[in-house]
């Protein structure tokens, strides 16, 4: 589980000038206002498909968990996406779509990954609890973020070993003592509030 703040101090939107890392707490705030108008312009749209759940888990202190047992261990990952809808279809199927809302354009998001192997976690753990195929859906509250938004879908017939290798090294993040280092060969450390207690910042010659 890839730190969360690497979604703030990586936010560079590309078509306006960069801006200060946002504060997580009011960047939280922001992403919580965000699901509960989207939650309720999704009550006001019951066409063919109907809502038959809507989860806000930062208010209800729902958390997902996924376990798995790797060389005689076994380990339990918790998670808690920002929310989860539960959608019947107009062909009688039911779905789940999980999703996540953060200061990061979907730019960066695609060319960092930091959030995307998040994602995969949620979709695996909100099916291991309702039995449910999920997408998982990144919007961003960046402005002029191109895409606005990102969606993740699972492959009809795919193989679940991509994913278990995947929670595998989701899982070493997870126990590292030492934070991992950056996706790329520059680190944001100008911009970054973590900077004075990272362990990478004298390797960048920062």
């Amino acid at each position: 589980m890839i730190c969360r703040t690497r979604a703030y101090y990586a936010a560079r939107p590309e078509r306006h000038r960069a801006r200060r890392v946002p504060d997580m707490r009011y960047s939280e705030r922001r992403g919580r206002e965000f699901i509960k108008l989207l939650f309720e312009e999704l009550s006001s749209l019951q066409g063919q498909n109907v809502v038959l759940r809507k989860v806000s888990c930062d208010e209800e202190g729902r958390k997902y968990s996924v376990a798995f047992t790797e060389t005689g261990r076994e380990l339990v990952l918790t998670c808690r996406p920002d929310g989860v809808v539960i959608v019947l279809l107009g062909g009688g199927v039911i779905r789940s779509l999980v999703l996540e809302v953060a200061d990061t354009d979907c730019a960066t998001v695609i060319r960092r990954r930091h959030l995307l192997p998040r994602l995969v976690l949620y979709m695996a753990a909100t099916y291991l609890e309702y039995g449910v195929i999920s997408a998982g859906l990144y919007a961003s509250l960046a402005p002029l973020s191109t895409p606005p938004a990102l969606l993740l879908v699972g492959r009809e017939g795919a193989t679940v070993r991509p994913v278990e290798r995947l929670l595998s090294r989701i899982a070493d993040l997870v126990e590292r003592d030492e934070p991992p280092p950056p996706s790329s060969k520059r680190p944001p450390c100008g911009h970054c509030v973590y900077a004075p207690t990272c362990v990478y910042r004298d390797v960048a010659g920062h």
